[in-house]
């Protein structure tokens, strides 16, 4: 049987938050984007937060927000639900390519995540652990096409 094996990134007083992702049931990771019957369906991504950290990062529900780890940082919509713990995060993987068939339609929609993570790899599975990662989130404010932080209150 597996061992079990305790995280290798922990969140901190920095990136308080930890980052999963989770599957859009319409999409098939990262190919079925450019689809424009799929996209017409649900044309991006966003990340899942609890209410509770939802107050205490002071972000809305359908705001765009700044998902930031220690390796890179992406906007994305901020959806927000009761169905997830509290200091977790989930980011619907798939979308913020654009790269298939040129990218026509998938181009612009959504973000991609997996510049947020270092490579880990499981010792269990051999695939890559894509919930060691510790995150924080910002508000962002957009303009035109330049989002830039705006302070906590």
């Amino acid at each position: 049987y597996p061992v079990y094996n305790e995280r290798s990134v922990v969140p901190d007083d920095d990136y308080p938050l930890q980052l999963t992702h989770s599957k859009i049931s319409v999409h098939c990771n990262i190919i079925t984007q450019n689809n424009p019957f799929l996209m017409e369906i649900v044309g991006e991504n966003w990340v899942e937060v609890h209410r509770v950290d939802a107050e205490r990062f002071g972000v809305q529900d359908g705001a765009l927000v700044i998902l930031e780890s220690p390796k890179d940082s992406i906007v994305i919509k901020c959806k927000v639900v009761e169905g997830i713990v509290p200091g977790v995060v989930s980011v619907r993987h798939g979308h913020g390519f654009g790269h298939w068939a040129m990218g026509a339609v998938a181009r612009g929609k959504g973000a991609h995540s997996n510049t947020l993570m270092d490579a880990h790899v499981s010792p269990i599975t051999g695939g890559n652990a894509y919930n060691e990662c510790k995150v924080r989130l910002r508000r962002a404010w957009q303009d035109g096409s330049a989002p830039r932080l705006i302070e906590a209150s």
